[in-house]
């Protein structure tokens, strides 16, 4: 499974470089009142894709965060089942 997605990220990576390549026009940007001055295009493209990793890498890492609290909960909630002195189909004296 890495191996297709590691397959499918270079062919992503390909095919954007090969874009970006073929558009190095100076293009400007504008966003609300702010505007850039001419900027290569292969430049506004690469920086979007680095925003866009950016952006998902934390959102990954916040989701990996919460996984690894849930599953330090469950073990630590195992654990104490495990010290109880409840054990199914044992009679206590």
């Amino acid at each position: 499974m890495l191996g297709l997605k590691l397959l499918l990220f270079l062919v992503i990576a390909i095919f954007v470089a090969i874009f970006a390549m073929q558009n190095p026009t100076p293009v400007t940007i504008k966003l609300f009142a702010w505007e850039s001055r001419e900027i290569s295009l292969v430049l506004v493209i690469y920086c979007s894709i680095l925003v866009g990793f950016i952006c998902a890498l934390i959102l990954a890492s916040i989701r990996i965060v919460s996984l690894k609290r849930r599953l330090q909960k469950l073990n630590d909630y195992m654990e104490i089942k495990e010290k109880s002195t409840y054990k199914p189909g044992v009679i206590p004296k």
